[in-house]
């Protein structure tokens, strides 16, 4: 049995045991060691997951399709940001949430920017 199916075992046992007793404590330790093995055994991978994706083709790709599509008749992040700066009435939980998708392409752009900007003074 290889560690991942071991680890996907002790998970379901310890879950099952910790509901039934009704341990909500033992139930959240159980669940943190779970993911602190998993952060442990794929952070190598996820780094480098994250190295991948913020690269500035990547991002610059992203603002220029999700973070200003649909194009007509004007960008929607514009749209989205004018009726935030307008006082957001009518705005449900949809349209903040498509704030925030339409969003993420230029927040990213903007950390890329000062991490570089950081990274070239030290």
């Amino acid at each position: 049995m290889d560690s991942t199916r071991k680890l996907r075992t002790l998970f379901t046992e310890t879950m099952d045991l910790d509901l039934r007793r009704g341990s909500l404590f033992l139930f959240i330790r159980n669940a943190q060691f779970v993911i602190s093995v998993f952060y442990i055994k794929y952070s190598v991978y996820m780094k480098k997951l994250i190295e991948a994706l913020f690269q500035w083709p990547v991002i610059i790709v992203a603002c220029l399709t999700l973070g200003l599509a649909p194009f007509v008749p004007e960008p929607h992040i514009l749209g989205k940001i004018k009726w935030v700066m307008g006082g957001g009435d009518g705005m449900k939980l949809m349209d903040i949430l498509d704030l925030i998708m339409h969003g993420l392409p230029w927040m990213l752009l903007i950390l890329k920017a000062l991490s570089s900007l950081v990274g070239r003074r030290s």
